[in-house]
């Protein structure tokens, strides 16, 4: 097995143990009590948070990476936006807005 692999194993083990399952948890226990919805982001923007920590390589959405397709200046405006990337974040957000004001 190469370090690539390796890294790539427990990137997926910790983000299972320390993130997903955390939020599958709560995730259930609210929806005892009101409408929950879930999801997971998965489209890798032209940032990732992980560069903040050192890391070259991004093999996958890190934890925060949605951020920037929110807020212009989440540590993120210091690096110019692709067009692509700048008509997905308006997609998004529109998303967004629309989905809390109809559900």
């Amino acid at each position: 097995m190469n370090d690539s692999k390796t890294l790539e194993i427990l990137t997926n083990f910790y983000t299972d143990r320390h993130v997903a399952s955390g939020v599958r948890d709560s995730a259930l226990l609210m929806a005892e009590h009101i409408p929950v919805y879930t999801g997971i982001f998965t489209r890798p923007g032209d940032e990732s948070v992980i560069k903040i920590f050192g890391y070259d390589k991004v093999i996958g959405v890190s934890h925060g990476d949605d951020l920037q397709f929110f807020f212009d200046e989440f540590g993120f405006g210091l690096f110019s936006m692709s067009p692509e990337f700048t008509d997905y974040s308006k997609s998004l957000v529109e998303l967004w807005v629309q989905f809390a004001n109809t559900g």
